[in-house]
């Protein structure tokens, strides 16, 4: 059995720059494994201890706390990870790393044996931090951690001038997809000569058109500039803790801000943590503990196409499309649609300043437990366990 339990204690090594629990978990245990859902900041990531286990029904592991197995920690199904809209985020995603002691993971039967078939995929057993007999003692804490934006030269996409070239090669042949996209080609279409340099070349136009066609090459927008930001993220944790020879006493505040590399998302948190610990006897202890924790996400809405997706879109978008004119107003880019018949009018930065997408969690947990005492290898324990979590999304769009 012990072959299948695994424990690491938590502490700064361990929590480095994470801002939930289940980050921390990447890569500390042998057999989970622990990916990204999705590249919001805040989003939970997908765990399975030893595999997969089910097809059809859940296969996240189950989460107890302090001994009280949790709700609400499973992910998505796939058919709601296809809306990109959903800032989905577990109930664990309230706790704040700071006030854990230790994660305990059971695998296989260890799991089972003690939880029965919710257990099937596996169990990460967290146990919080507690007061301890002793002089009140103060704890504070800070982190700051720099997120630089994604860098995408190793993609060597096209310069402004080779894609000018490459239209322009593109219209000398007889491929006609498409060929009334792209600015060589409403250049050409506008002036009445998209014929006359089929037939005669580059040396038909006149010097005028040729002009304005030269004129792309010098653009060279940097979409991944523009679109993606480098990031600071901050947390704070303030704790008090101590007790005397009845009773035990932890209590703790933190904040978390944390920003995302597209402008615009962002997530933060508030936690606070009330513990204590009553000894009636040498056989008789009583416990109280109050999670409390509120988060929100802010996000803008998204189009079916994707095309406000800045991973997308800066790789789609030409590198001689600007997104405002000298006067600071919206050009539109026609070309994203992939449609020959379509001139949809797009600008990502509109899309952005335009819609809104927030949703804000308020959790609230609290345990209450008691232990009795008959003889050194006999004890009673019981444990009565509350979860409150209440979401409201709001969505805006102009």
């Amino acid at each position: 059995l012990t072959a299948s339990i695994t424990k690491i204690d938590i502490d700064e090594n361990t929590i480095g720059s994470v801002m939930n629990i289940d980050q921390a978990l990447a890569g500390q245990i042998a057999g989970l494994s622990a990916v990204q859902s999705s590249g919001t900041p805040g989003a939970p990531l997908k765990i399975r201890i030893r595999g997969t286990s089910s097809l059809q029904g859940t296969q996240d592991p189950l989460w107890v706390i302090d001994g009280v197995p949790m709700n609400g920690t499973d992910l998505p199904s796939t058919d709601e990870l296809k809306d990109i809209d959903n800032l989905y985020q577990s109930s664990i995603a309230g706790l704040n790393p700071a006030d854990i002691e230790s994660i305990t993971v059971l695998k296989d039967a260890a799991a089972t044996a003690i939880y029965g078939t919710r257990a099937a995929n596996g169990v990460i057993i967290i146990t919080t931090k507690n007061g301890k007999q002793g002089k009140p003692e103060v704890s504070f804490s800070t982190r700051l951690s720099y997120s630089p934006k994604p860098d995408i030269d190793r993609l060597n996409l096209l310069t402004a001038d080779e894609k000018v070239n490459l239209e322009l090669d593109l219209l000398s042949t007889d491929f006609t997809y498409r060929e009334n996209k792209g600015a060589v080609s409403r250049i050409l279409a506008a002036a009445g000569l998209l014929d006359t340099y089929k037939t005669g070349g580059w040396t038909a136009l006149p010097a005028s058109v040729q002009s304005q066609i030269n004129a792309l090459r010098g653009i060279n927008t940097d979409w991944n500039n523009i679109l993606f930001r480098d990031t600071f993220s901050q947390e704070y944790n303030l704790s008090v803790s101590g007790g005397g020879d009845k009773a035990t006493y932890y209590t703790s505040f933190g904040y978390q801000d944390e920003s995302g590399n597209v402008p615009g998302v962002s997530m933060n948190r508030f936690n606070l943590v009330l513990k204590t610990r009553y000894r009636f006897s040498n056989s008789f202890k009583v416990g109280a503990s109050v999670f409390l924790n509120r988060r929100k996400n802010d996000s803008y809405l998204t189009d079916n196409d994707g095309f406000t997706n800045p991973v997308y879109y800066s790789r789609r978008a030409n590198p001689y499309q600007r997104p405002y004119d000298d006067n600071g107003d919206y050009i539109y880019d026609t070309d994203i649609q992939g449609r020959e018949d379509s001139d949809l009018k797009f600008n990502v930065f509109e899309e952005r300043n335009n819609t809104d997408y927030t949703q804000e969690t308020t959790g609230l947990t609290a345990l209450i437990d008691a232990d009795l005492r008959f003889t050194d290898w006999l004890k009673a324990t019981t444990q009565l366990g509350f979860q409150l979590d209440h979401t409201k999304t709001q969505s805006f769009a102009a």
